[in-house]
């Protein structure tokens, strides 16, 4: 008897190879072709850089494809697929195998058209137009820039603090608020607390709170003349200035404070007194010393002297003096606010 491990087993083993059909068919094209048939003839004739390989048509070692052909599309979405490139890659992974007329336009309308890019891809450009910076402010609080610092410890019922700041000295006001605020409430705090001081400034920036973007708030300053700039979800920077006063802000809260958060209401006027009379990058001066018209009582010999060369500077800040008066010694002296 013999054993099963004597028998000789059969064994079927398949192999599978990718087949690419697509230069087949592009034969197929060529010869069923009449225009083509007769450009292959001609090329015969033409030599370099037109040659003749394999049955199909070669200019510069790349394969020729007519831009009216029937597997055009395809070959598109083979080179573009790969990693749903843009124009440029797309259109090199093409121009490496086939030279085709027209290409680029081809190429264009193609990346244009696909769906799972205009879903996932991202541009990486320079914004289309023009830049449009802020007009340059001429006067003192007649350009402002609005912002909210949210989140604070209720204290009083007040958790919100509203900056405004001007952009021609970059004073600042420090308004708290209750939360939820609305038009109305902001609106209120604005004229009680900027308007009653320095009137209706002649624009406003902010970002595009629903405060700033209601009806209520549009329509309030349309009636006063007031400019409104808002800022955009792609250009940010446009309220970069309350942006940079809130941090400043939120540092002095936070070391005046410390452990004792809840008193952020009483170190407010602190904080801004600390805020205006720190000395400004654009100007010689601190903000509230052109502002006050005078020296703040923290301002030393130096900065009273500055502090009369801007004037001297800038004759829009402060009214002219009548040319009758006695000019001021020298020496000024600080004086108390």
């Amino acid at each position: 008897m013999r054993s099963r491990r004597d028998s000789e087993e059969a064994h079927l083993a398949t192999m599978t190879t990718p087949a690419f059909s697509l230069f087949d068919d592009l034969r197929r094209e060529l010869q069923e072709s009449a225009e083509l048939t007769a450009l292959r003839d001609a090329v015969c004739v033409r030599g370099e850089p037109w040659t003749v390989r394999d049955g199909l048509i070669i200019r510069d070692g790349r394969v020729f494809l007519p831009a009216l052909s029937a597997h055009l599309p395809n070959i598109l979405r083979l080179a573009h697929t790969a990693g749903h490139e843009g124009v440029q890659k797309t259109l090199q992974r093409l121009r490496h195998d086939f030279h085709i007329e027209h290409d680029r336009r081809l190429v264009i309308d193609f990346v244009k058209a696909c769906t799972v890019c205009q879903r996932n891809n991202t541009k990486a450009l320079h914004p289309a137009g023009l830049l449009q910076p802020l007009p340059v402010p001429s006067r003192v609080w007649a350009d402002v820039s609005m912002d909210f610092i949210e989140a604070l410890p209720k204290v009083h019922g007040k958790s919100v603090i509203l900056t405004v700041v001007d952009r021609f000295l970059k004073l600042a006001h420090f308004i708290p608020l209750g939360h939820p605020y609305t038009a109305s409430s902001v609106a209120r705090a604005f004229f009680n607390d900027i308007v009653r001081l320095h009137g209706l400034p002649e624009s406003i920036v902010s970002d595009r709170d629903t405060v700033f973007t209601g009806h209520v708030w549009r329509d309030l300053f349309k009636m006063a003349s007031v400019q409104l700039w808002m800022s955009s979800a792609f250009h940010p920077q446009t309220d970069g200035q309350s942006e940079a006063v809130n941090k400043t802000i939120a540092m002095y809260l936070r070391c005046m404070t410390d452990d004792r958060p809840r008193t952020w209401l009483d170190w407010l006027p602190w904080a801004e007194f600390c805020y205006n009379t720190t000395r400004c990058g654009l100007h010689p001066s601190r903000p509230s010393t052109v502002a006050c018209r005078r020296p703040c009582c923290c301002t030393s010999r130096n900065d009273a002297h500055a502090h009369r060369r801007l004037l001297a500077s800038e004759p829009g800040c402060l009214p002219r003096r009548h040319p009758h008066t006695t000019p001021p010694s020298s020496g000024i002296r600080p004086t108390l606010l």
